[in-house]
């Protein structure tokens, strides 16, 4: 066979191979076509339907989410109050104590 004819006998094949590659590449840009309308419907669906929905609720529970916060910020402070002053109360008696052994050593000289 010579070359026209090894040409002429693979084309069949080759555009078998085109056509399956065409609808393949079709099929993907498909997908992600439809793929964006939907996310894009879905969003605009949720910010419509969902969004107000949750600032209303969020509304409605306002005062009491206030007072909780005024609440949780008087707890922390108070907590930290009392650590500090632990703190102190522990430094202060552990001077204490560094001071009396220094002066019962020193004590002679």
């Amino acid at each position: 066979m010579d070359i026209n004819e090894e040409i002429k006998s693979a084309m069949p094949e080759l555009m078998e191979r085109i056509k399956r590659n065409t609808l393949a590449s079709i099929e993907k840009q498909a997908v992600a076509a439809a793929t964006q309308v939907a996310v894009k419907a879905a969003t605009d669906w949720a910010l419509e339907n969902l969004v107000p929905e949750i600032k209303a609720q969020l509304e409605a529970g306002k005062s009491d989410m206030v007072v909780a916060a005024k609440k949780t910020s008087q707890q922390i402070g108070d907590a930290l109050a009392d650590a500090l002053t632990a703190q102190v109360v522990k430094t202060l008696s552990s001077s204490h104590t560094v001071s009396s052994i220094a002066q019962n050593l020193f004590r002679g000289y």
